[in-house]
């Protein structure tokens, strides 16, 4: 567990990376950067609950983008940390169906649940 050794905190929960169960998601501060420190270990989790609860696609001081979105979709997959994909809400969110606005609803109030 690589991320074991990490002495910072998420800097969207406070909650210690090295403490995570779960490896952290690396999020890019700034788009377009390779330098190492645009790099902050975040909880993948807690990023995608709280954009889909709260319906607010920003995250570090700024706007996440659909490379953003698809990478924290497949964290969450490849990880095996649960349903909650962005992908999944926005493409419910497009559908004009009562259905899907049934389970964007449902969704949405599960990955609140989880943040509390």
């Amino acid at each position: 567990d690589w991320w074991k050794a990490c002495v910072h905190k998420c800097p969207i929960t406070g909650f210690p990376v090295r403490l995570l169960p779960y490896p952290p998601f690396k999020f890019k501060v700034r788009m377009g950067s390779s330098s190492p420190d645009n790099v902050q270990l975040i909880d993948g989790v807690s990023l995608v609950c709280r954009v889909l609860s709260e319906w607010d696609f920003q995250a570090l001081g700024r706007q996440l983008t659909e490379q953003d979105i698809e990478s924290l979709d497949l964290h969450i997959k490849r990880c095996s940390l649960g349903s909650f994909r962005i992908g999944r809400g926005l493409a419910l969110f497009k559908q004009d169906s009562e259905l899907a606005k049934r389970e964007l609803k449902e969704l949405r109030q599960r990955a609140g649940q989880k943040l509390s």
